[in-house]
């Protein structure tokens, strides 16, 4: 959230939007451990995002749907 709420801040320095509405951008508040991720990636998938040259694959490594 906090990322959002510095764009919302840019998006006010060029009066995108209304003036402090940033302030109404509220981060959630985490217990301890609740901001990790378990998640294991296969080799393989790691080599894909890593190389994103690989055919089929975005600017970003990630496969086109």
């Amino acid at each position: 959230m906090d990322r959002i709420r510095v764009f919302v801040k840019w998006l006010e320095s060029i009066d995108a939007v209304v003036g402090e509405l940033h302030t109404m951008v509220r981060s959630p508040v985490l217990r301890d451990g609740q901001n990790v991720r378990d998640v294991m990636l296969d080799s393989d998938r790691a080599e894909e995002i890593l190389d994103p040259s690989r055919r089929g694959c975005g600017a970003n490594g990630l496969r086109y749907q």
